[in-house]
């Protein structure tokens, strides 16, 4: 028998196919069979096969006998195929060229192998379907000499896009243009490596075109660019950031002639000044008046200069954040008000200032230099206002500021509604008349050059009405206030003085006129430094207590009352001088006539009528002193008969005084005040025994 071992692909066993060859005859009957085996299961060439339980069968198997019933041969396990099967995986772009995968195989059941492979893209770049290459396969394992690799084709995959999202997302600032453009711009989060990626375009809007900082801008429109802008996508392609639009520090009006200012057509660049975004505007090349109407709506201005004039007939204009902020309107067409309001916060001066409706009001100070006319509208301001009309009368319709100045040096000064002022100065030349119940004034000084007096009609009330020095060339004086007045120098020269008050009167100063007046509902107080000095009558009325004290005078041409609801008194040093062909007389209604040791009263008591029905009256004869001569800058109408009178005087021995002249009398030339007050012998006049001669002339 002879063995032919047959090689074999690897099958994981050891089985092994054998063919035999024998020597018998020729044309016998017979098979042989048998068992092969390799030694092991293993790839491997010229491996040794083992034959084992050969037999015979066949018609003629009798007629022969096995050498041997075993053998051995030699024969090849050659390695199995490994076919490879694969799937890749779709990635998002991550810069390289890898490939996900998954592997598969035909390994024979149990076997131990491990299989390896590198799977790449042809590049990085994001594509559908792209083709992946297996590079670098490997077997290992107890098994893997068993095998060799087949790997798989036509495998493929997808790279998508990375995501970016948008970083340092910013907005430039700008001066204010009137739109609400925005530059912004931003850069891109998540570029990967050295690739070549920005973030370009972007629209960017502020939240509104006005001025401010820290405005909210809204931006939209970015994209990517660059080398590598293809492999990714961003996230958003817009945000929000902040900036700010700075004001812009000069508009320039570069309309002809006369124009509108909400045209921008009238504006450098086409930009309107309006709300807080132009902190001042430049007239200097306009030729006409600007006119603001509703439809420039609100603006804010730091400071305003023309000279060809700006009439406001709508909308609102702010002028002004302090008394610092200066505007100028200068020209014969100044500024006029038909309509809207002017809130003027900083100081504006005009030549000239009309209006006929609207308002112009707030903290600052307004000066019209020239001329002012106010059929209607109002002004209000917390500041100062000053007025000068330089021709003609000065009238109002509405004022109101903390200073009221007004001058009307050539006419004379009206009004046609109320005047509120904590401090009122007018001048005038024919005349100063404020009858308006409306008016409120703190405080009022005013001079008139000429006739016409000076006349106002005021509450104060819950405060007082503070007089300065108040003087007429001609006419009367006549203040009427609701409410207490201190009173200090008033001179009509040669009109009436009437003071009213519906509370106290309180005289500090010298009041000079024809007839003086003083009326109050409560009291009347003549202070130290107090005179009341009348050509005529001097009439003082109470509805309280009248008190004449300090070093107050009294020195009238004709007659003198004194009439208080309560008592009457006289104090200090405090004076009554009255011609002697004069009336004096005091009346307390319910209280009592009373009167100081140092009171001097140039009238023989006889002379003086005191009533006090519900009281009592006491003055002490030394207040009594015969009649004497008065200043004549004070009394310039005394009559013939009181100048022989004083002529007879002028001759007495001890009175050694030209009384007649009318010159005033001297310190020395009075009688010496009683140091103990009423001690010493006193006559029932009030004077001492060496005043015989000089009572009895002045009797």
């Amino acid at each position: 028998m002879s063995f032919t071992g047959l090689n074999k692909t690897y099958d994981g066993t050891t089985g092994a196919q054998v063919n035999f060859g024998d020597d018998r005859i020729q044309g016998d009957a017979l098979s042989v069979s048998g068992n092969g085996a390799f030694g092991n299961r293993n790839a491997g060439t010229g491996k040794a096969v083992n034959v084992t339980n050969v037999a015979l069968s066949g018609g003629d198997a009798g007629n022969y006998v096995l050498s041997s019933n075993a053998g051995s041969t030699t024969a090849d396990i050659g390695a199995r195929a490994l076919n490879l099967s694969g799937v890749a995986g779709n990635k998002v772009y991550d810069g390289t060229t890898g490939a996900l995968l998954s592997l598969g195989d035909d390994r024979v059941a149990g076997d131990s192998l491990t299989v390896s492979a590198m799977a790449s893209f042809a590049d990085k770049n994001v594509g559908a379907a792209k083709a992946v290459q297996l590079s670098g396969a490997a077997l290992t394992g107890a098994d893997a000499g068993n095998y060799f690799i087949v790997l798989p084709t036509g495998l493929l995959a997808s790279i998508t896009p990375a995501s970016l999202s948008l970083a340092g997302l910013s907005a430039a600032g700008k001066v204010y243009d009137g739109t609400t453009n925005a530059a912004v711009s931003a850069s891109a989060n998540g570029v990967l490596g050295q690739d070549m990626v920005s973030v370009v375009g972007g629209n960017g809007n502020f939240s509104d075109k006005n001025a401010g900082a820290g405005k909210l801008v809204t931006a939209s429109g970015f994209r990517l660019a660059g080398a590598d802008a293809g492999n990714y996508t961003l996230e958003t392609t817009g945000g929000t950031t902040q900036a700010t639009i700075f004001q812009k520090q000069l508009s320039t009006w570069v309309g002809s002639g006369n124009g509108l200012w909400s045209d921008a057509a009238n504006w450098d660049g086409g930009v309107v000044p309006e709300g807080a975004n132009v902190l001042g505007v430049d007239f200097t090349h306009s030729s006409g008046i600007v006119t603001y109407s509703a439809a420039a709506g609100s603006t804010i201005l730091k400071n305003l200069t023309s000279a060809t004039g700006l009439l406001l007939t709508g909308g609102s204009l702010t002028l002004g954040e302090s008394a610092l902020d200066l505007s100028a309107l200068s020209g014969l067409a100044g500024l006029e008000i038909n309509g809207g309001s002017l809130l003027l916060n900083g100081s504006l001066s005009a030549d000239r200032y009309a209006q006929g409706g609207g308002v112009l009001s707030g903290n600052g100070n307004l000066l019209v230099a020239n001329s002012f006319s106010q059929a209607a509208g109002a002004i209000r301001l917390a500041g100062q206002l000053a007025i000068t009309q330089a021709q003609g009368d000065l009238r109002f319709a509405s004022l109101t500021a903390n200073d009221v100045r007004l001058s009307a040096l050539n006419g004379a000064i009206g009004q046609d509604g109320a005047l509120l002022a904590s401090s009122l100065t007018a001048q005038a030349k024919n005349g100063i008349v404020l009858g308006n119940t409306g008016n409120q004034v703190g405080s009022f000084t005013a001079s008139n050059s000429t006739g016409g007096g000076i006349a106002l009609n005021n509450t104060s009330a819950p405060g007082t009405l503070t007089l300065g020095t108040l003087v007429t060339g001609a006419g009367n004086i006549a203040i009427d206030n609701t409410g207490g007045v201190n009173a200090g120098n008033i001179n009509a020269n040669g009109g009436n003085v009437s003071v009213t008050a519906h509370s106290p009167v309180t005289v500090n100063g010298k009041i000079a006129g024809n007839d003086i007046a003083l009326n109050a509902s409560t009291d009347v107080v003549l202070g130290d430094g107090a005179q009341l000095a009348a050509a005529r009558d001097i009439s003082l009325v109470a509805g309280g207590d009248i008190r004449v004290e300090g070093n107050a005078k009294v020195l009238g041409g004709g007659n003198f009352s004194a009439s208080a609801e309560g008592y009457v008194r006289f104090a200090d040093t405090a004076s009554v001088t009255l011609p002697a062909a004069a009336s004096m007389s005091v009346l307390a209604k319910t209280g009592s006539i009373t009167g100081g040791a140092g009171v001097r009263i140039n009238r023989q008591r006889a002379n003086v009528s005191l009533l006090a029905p519900n009281g009592a009256v006491a003055m002490p004869d030394v207040i009594f002193l015969p009649a004497t001569a008065i200043d004549k800058s004070i009394v310039n109408v005394i009559n013939v008969a009181v100048n022989d009178t004083l002529s007879i005087i002028k001759q007495a021995e001890r009175a050694n005084v030209p009384l007649a002249s009318l010159s005033p009398a001297k310190p020395d030339d009075k009688v010496p005040e009683d140091k103990n007050g009423a001690g010493g012998i006193v006559k029932s006049t009030g004077y001492k025994d060496n005043d015989s001669i000089k009572k009895t002339f002045c009797n």
